[in-house]
C-alpha cells in the first residue's frame, strides 16, 4: 500500500546536505513501500531537482504543489521490463512513421494545474507529438531533463507499492494537464486502463493489442509481448521456489 509520510517521520532516512546550494536527499531502501511527501522551505529549480534524482537512483522524485517533493520507488522488476518493451515498440513506430519524440522515465515535464500551481511529472513512457515539437524552438528543447509542456501521450506502469486509486488519480491529472491519451498498465491485475480526453476511463483485461488511436495514428502495440514478460517472471519465481525447496 502506498502511504503518505510526513517529514518528521521520514527524517531519519534523509541525510542532511553538505552543500547548501541544494538538498541532496539520500533515501533508505527500507522505504520502498511508501510515498513520501516532503514540504520544502523554498522553491526548487529544475537543476536542483535533477541533481536530487541523480543522487537517488531507483526513486522517482517529482515536484508537487506548494513546493512539495513527492517521492516514490521506481517500479523495477517486471514493471521496468514492461515500460522498456512499450518504449521499444513506440520508438520503432516513431522512427518509421509517427515522428515526434518518445521519452522514458527520465523525461520530466514542468506542468501547471488548473489552480495555476506548478508541478513536475515523469511518466514511465511519454510521447511528444510532431506538432508539439514544431511549436517548441530547438533552443528550448532540452537535450535532457525538463520539458515545459505536457506530452500528448503518457504511459504509467503500476508497481506493487502503488495503489490502483493513486495511479488512476495520477492519470486523471495527466488529462487535466493536457495529455490527449494515456495508458495505465497494471501488471498486478494484467489489465490496461485507457484514458482519453473527455471520456470515462476504459478497462481492458489482458488485451492482445493496444491502439494509438487518432493521437498516435498507425501505432499498434503487440501487448502479448508485455504479458509474456510477466509469464517469464512468474516462471522464474516458480523455478526459484522449487530450487529453494530442494536445497
Amino acid at each position: 500500500m502506498t502511504t503518505a509520510i510526513t517529514t518528521a517521520n521520514a527524517a531519519s532516512s534523509i541525510e542532511p546536505s553538505r552543500n547548501p546550494s541544494y538538498i541532496p536527499l539520500v533515501l533508505s531502501t527500507t522505504l520502498r513501500d511508501v510515498c513520501l511527501r516532503i514540504p520544502l522551505p523554498s522553491s526548487l529549480d529544475d537543476g536542483e531537482l535533477e541533481r536530487i534524482n541523480q543522487r537517488n537512483p531507483g526513486w522517482k522524485i517529482e515536484r508537487g504543489a506548494d513546493t512539495e517533493l513527492e517521492v516514490q520507488m521506481i517500479a523495477g522488476g517486471a514493471g521496468s521490463d514492461i515500460a522498456a518493451e512499450l518504449l521499444i515498440q513506440i520508438g520503432i513506430w516513431c522512427k518509421d512513421s509517427g515522428g515526434g519524440r518518445v521519452r522514458e522515465s527520465d523525461g520530466t515535464f514542468n506542468l501547471r494545474d488548473r489552480d495555476g500551481r506548478e508541478r513536475t511529472r515523469a511518466p514511465d513512457v511519454s510521447w511528444i507529438s510532431p506538432t508539439q515539437l514544431a511549436a517548441t524552438p530547438r533552443a528550448q528543447r532540452p537535450r535532457r531533463g525538463f520539458w515545459n509542456l505536457c506530452p500528448a501521450f503518457v504511459i504509467e506502469v503500476r508497481s506493487p507499492s502503488d495503489t490502483l486509486l493513486a495511479q488512476q488519480r495520477r492519470m486523471g491529472e495527466w488529462l487535466a494537464f493536457g495529455a490527449e491519451l494515456g495508458w495505465l498498465v497494471d501488471p498486478l491485475e494484467q489489465t490496461v486502463w485507457i484514458y482519453r480526453t473527455g471520456a470515462e476511463a476504459e478497462r481492458l483485461a489482458k488485451p492482445s493489442s493496444l491502439s494509438g488511436e487518432a493521437v498516435l495514428p498507425g501505432l499498434v502495440i503487440d501487448a502479448s509481448e508485455v504479458w509474456a514478460l510477466l509469464d517469464a517472471e512468474a516462471s522464474e519465481a516458480d523455478n526459484q521456489d522449487h530450487t529453494d525447496h530442494c536445497e
